[in-house]
């Protein structure tokens, strides 16, 4: 994931990053499905990169629902 990509995540709300959270997720099952199926996936790499994705997601939700809780206290 570029610097400018990291950037237009950290920019969007809580609710578009769970969206795109569901979405990353839900392609990940798919393409462990299919290689539990036996069929050939073109670039496996492309496992590894979507769990890094997730984990930045997951990172920037974590952040923005820490700043909601500092500022209502």
């Amino acid at each position: 994931m570029k610097k400018k990509e990291k950037q237009a995540l950290k920019a969007k709300d809580e609710k578009d990053l769970i969206k795109l959270l569901a979405e990353k997720r839900k392609k990940l099952q798919e393409l462990r499905f299919s290689i539990s199926l036996g069929e050939k996936v073109k670039n496996i790499k492309e496992i590894s990169k979507l769990k890094k994705e997730i984990a930045v997601i997951l990172t920037f939700i974590n952040q923005k629902r820490k700043e909601k809780e500092n500022k209502s206290n």
